[in-house]
C-alpha cells in the first residue's frame, strides 16, 4: 500500500511525452566511460515511426535506427 502511494506521489511531477513522426530529436550516446570529455548527445534526427513497445525509428541519413524513448531528447524550436 505504501509503495503504491509513493509511486503515485512521484508520478505527479512526471511529464508524459507523445512522439509523432516528423519530430526532431537528439540521441543520447551509450554510457561508455570516455578518457576525454565528449558530448553526451548525438546529432539532430527525425522520427519516422513510433512503435507501441516504447521505441522510435529514427532517420539517421543512410540508415534507420530503432531506439528506446529513454535515449532521445525532444528538440524545441
Amino acid at each position: 500500500k505504501r509503495v503504491a502511494k509513493n509511486n503515485s506521489h512521484e508520478n505527479t511531477k512526471r511529464l508524459t511525452r507523445e512522439y509523432e513522426p516528423g519530430e526532431t530529436v537528439l540521441l543520447r550516446k551509450d554510457n561508455h566511460p570516455q578518457a576525454n570529455p565528449t558530448p553526451l548527445l548525438n546529432g539532430i534526427h527525425t522520427v519516422t515511426a513510433v512503435r507501441t513497445n516504447g521505441t522510435l525509428v529514427l532517420d539517421k541519413g543512410k540508415y534507420m535506427e530503432t531506439v528506446h524513448i529513454r535515449r532521445v531528447v525532444p528538440i524545441k524550436f
